[in-house]
Formats: structure tokens, sequence, C-alpha cells
């Protein structure tokens, strides 16, 4: 009996130690190697709807998102809503806006970043379009322009005649002219794509091509060297010193003391000149859409002398 009792001691001593042991081992766990538990989150401000949200801004490294204007000589103007205003260097020009020379203006705009420009010289207008880092769309409305368009990824630049006739490049130095009744492009580096209804043509360096209103592109052709003007007088009316008619390269731009004339596909041309005191020249100018021009002049017709009508008068009628 004595024994049984001794050995039932033994266990519960037994059983007392793994207790304790197990205790023990519990607390320099918790107290040693145990993770602390994670804090709740730190309440949130609600945002405040309230106010509007400020526009993200870009990146230091990255060009803004417009056409920033450089270089501005003579009398150049954005548009602003329905009104025109005078235009200052460093303004940039965002999407729906346009910009307009006066006769010997020009300014340059920065596209893109500072390895991309658009030189537009005097008497042009040029509306801007979508820009974004994958696309730069501007529309040639009238006149002249000149482009220096750097490659960057798949970038690409477009532009768009006022009545038909695209320009698209992911990169390449080429000027463009639109007339209102054709658009040309003259390609110096590079290659331009010069498309318009359904078709499109490729300019590649050293080439021009025209497309005019209604009609596909012609075929890229090497730039001439020099500028095609022949003209002719025609008789004048009192109001008209001259009426000049002549022909012209298809694209290039013609004008009479100022006066745009219309050239048609097959290159001819037509412009009345106003009879002004003490003007006996008209001066034609035709320029191509390389730049290349030609001047020649036309003497005024004289004002033909007015003819009185004849009065008769009745001797034998009573006074």
């Amino acid at each position: 009996m004595k024994r049984l009792d001794t050995f039932a001691r033994s266990i519960l001593a037994a059983l007392a130690a793994a207790a304790l042991l197990a205790l023990a081992g519990w607390f320099l766990f918790e107290r040693f190697l145990a993770l602390p538990a994670p804090l709740p989150p730190a309440a949130q401000p609600a945002p405040d709807l309230s106010q509007p949200m400020e526009p993200a801004q870009p990146r230091q490294d990255e060009p803004a998102l417009g056409a920033r204007a450089t270089v501005v000589e003579g009398h150049v103007e954005r548009s602003s809503g329905e009104h025109w205003v005078n235009l200052t260097e460093g303004e940039l020009l965002g999407a729906s806006q346009s910009v307009r020379t006066a006769p010997g203006a020009r300014v340059e705009l920065e596209i893109g970043g500072a390895d991309s420009r658009l030189t537009i010289p005097e008497r042009s207008e040029v509306g801007v379009g979508e820009v974004s880092r994958a696309v730069h769309r501007l529309k040639l409305r009238r006149g002249r322009i000149q482009v220096a368009y750097q490659p960057s990824g798949e970038r690409v630049l477009r532009i768009e005649g006022e009545k038909g006739g695209v320009a698209q490049t992911r990169g390449a130095r080429f000027m463009m002219v639109s007339t209102g009744v054709a658009v040309a492009v003259a390609t110096e580096t590079g290659v331009v794509d010069l498309s318009a209804q359904g078709a499109s043509v490729e300019v590649a360096a050293g080439q021009q091509a025209v497309a005019t209103q209604g009609q596909r592109p012609s075929q890229a052709e090497p730039i001439p060297k020099e500028a095609l003007l022949k003209v002719a007088r025609a008789a004048a009316d009192a109001e008209s010193c001259a009426i000049v008619r002549g022909s012209a390269r298809p694209g290039a731009e013609v004008t009479a003391d100022g006066v745009a004339a219309q050239v048609d596909a097959q290159g001819r041309f037509e412009v009345r000149v106003p009879r002004r005191p003490g003007v006996s020249q008209v001066v034609v100018q035709a320029r191509e859409v390389s730049g290349t021009s030609v001047l020649k002049q036309v003497a005024c017709t004289e004002r033909a002398p007015s003819v009185r009508s004849e009065v008769k008068v009745d001797w034998n009628a009573e006074p």
C-alpha cells in the first residue's frame, strides 16, 4: 500500500514539474520571442470634396503638354475664347487655341520638348489640337510652317490642312503650305506621309508632293531648284490697275502686291490688284513650298478717260 502511495506522489510531482516547465516556457516565449501585435492603422482625414482638385504637376524631366512660344517677332496673336490677344514669349498654347502672324512677323513654337519646334512666318495661322505624349495634332489654317520634329519612341506629329490633306511623321524636317486650295509638303530630312481622299504618298528627303482639294496626293518628285512663275496682263477696269493672270507650280503661294491669288490644280491663277494713287507697277511673287521664290513686275493699265455724253440743245424751245 505504501508503495502505491509513493508511486502516486511521484506521478503527481512529475505532472506538477511538467506544468511548471510549460508555464515557464510560455512566459519566456511571450516575453522575448513573440512578435508584437500590429498597431491599428492611423485614422485618415476625410477628403474635402468642396475644394477643387489640384492638377497633377509634370515631372521636371517631362516636356510641357502644349506648344510654347520661344521666339516672337513682330505682331503675333493667340486666340482667347472668341477674341485675339497679343502673344508673348514663354506663353503655352493649349488644345483648341490658335496663333496667327501679321505681315513681317514670325513666331517659333516648341512642342514636345526643346528638340522639336515649329517656325511660323508672316501671314500664317496655326491651330493647336490634341497634345499628348503619344501624338501632337495641329491644323495649318493658312500660310506655311517650317517643322523640325525629332523622333521619340512611337510619338507622332500630325498636321492637317484647312480643307483636306494631312502630313504625318515620327521625325523629319520639312516645310508645309496650305493655300486654301491645296496642301503641299517638301521634306528636307526624314520621311513625311501626305494623305488625302483615302490615299497616301511617302515624301522622302529631297522630295515634295501636293494634295489639291478633292484629289489624291500627287506622286513625290524632286524639289525643284528654281521657282516657276509665268504672268500676263489683262485689261483693267476703273477700280483695278491690273488683272494679273498666269501660272505657277501647284501648291505654290502667289501674291500680287500682297493680294493672295488662288492657284488651281493646274497651277493657273488670276488676281485683281486694286488701283492706288502713285502705284504704276504690280509686284507678283511665287513662292514654292520649299521656300524658293521668284518676283516679276507687271505695269498697271492707265485709267481709261471718261467719255462725256453729248448734250443736245433745242434752240427752238421756248424759254
